[in-house]
């Protein structure tokens, strides 16, 4: 009775490891699905119109705003779904152009996991000449206090360039694992920096934003040795029995 009391403990455990096992999505719409809702965005400069276009969502990569100079009737179209946000990056620099949400999360103790990932594209054409480079920026805000977390410059591109939709995925597990229990306040912000006065047509794409949180006081996946100790705490269990029956 002893070893089986035992091992219904270890089968507690493990059982209660699953139920905590997912991480939490905390960003909404992050696939733009339902427009800017739950977004906000902001610039540091007045925007004028025809490439000087903050963000904005749309079904079709003419929603970058250069849509009368070629190949912007070509941009991506949204990576999944039927909307993606978009913005010209490019009109009446220096300014930034700033996408950004908020949100409360709560945890019994520090961050387990924390992961940070969404699909960016950019284009620039006309073998545009702009020596001072435009930079594409992602920040995190907890309690206050703000954290870089990832930085792209576009300098000089004469022969012009245009990608695809691309993906980047960041651990930010050690960033949050600074902050324990409680509540905490969240803001991640994507922006824009364009240096200069209408320097060469740009574009820029955004979709299927993503930033899970593991705050399960137990590891979403347990460790080996964790595995096989319930593991042999099931095998002891199955022989105890066995031996009753006999």
């Amino acid at each position: 009775m002893k070893v089986a009391k035992t091992t219904k403990a270890l089968c507690l455990v493990l059982a209660a490891g699953f139920a905590n096992a997912a991480p939490i999505n905390y960003i909404s719409n992050g696939g733009f699905e339902s427009g800017l809702t739950s977004w906000f965005t902001s610039s540091t400069n007045s925007i004028v119109g025809s490439c000087d276009q903050g963000w904005v969502v749309g079904n079709s990569g003419s929603a970058s705003g250069c849509t009368g100079i070629a190949p912007y009737n070509q941009f991506v179209n949204p990576q999944s779904g039927s909307a993606a946000a978009y913005n010209s990056f490019d009109g009446d620099g220096p300014q930034t152009i700033r996408l950004f949400q908020t949100f409360n999360y709560t945890a019994a103790n520090a961050a387990s996991g924390a992961i940070l990932d969404w699909y960016d594209a950019v284009g620039f054409g006309l073998g545009g000449n702009f020596p001072q480079a435009r930079v594409f920026n992602v920040d995190v805000t907890i309690n206050g206090q703000l954290f870089n977390v990832f930085s792209e410059s576009f300098g000089n591109n004469g022969q012009g360039l245009f990608q695809t939709w691309q993906q980047t995925s960041l651990n930010l597990t050690d960033l949050f694992d600074n902050y324990g229990a409680g509540t905490h306040t969240v803001t991640l912000a994507f922006s824009n920096y364009v240096p200069q006065y209408f320097t060469g047509p740009g574009a820029f794409g955004l979709d299927n934003v993503r930033l899970l949180i593991d705050t399960a006081s137990i590891q979403a996946v347990p460790e080996p040795a964790t595995l096989s100790i319930l593991g042999l705490g099931l095998a002891g269990l199955a022989f105890s029995r066995r031996r009753i029956k006999a």
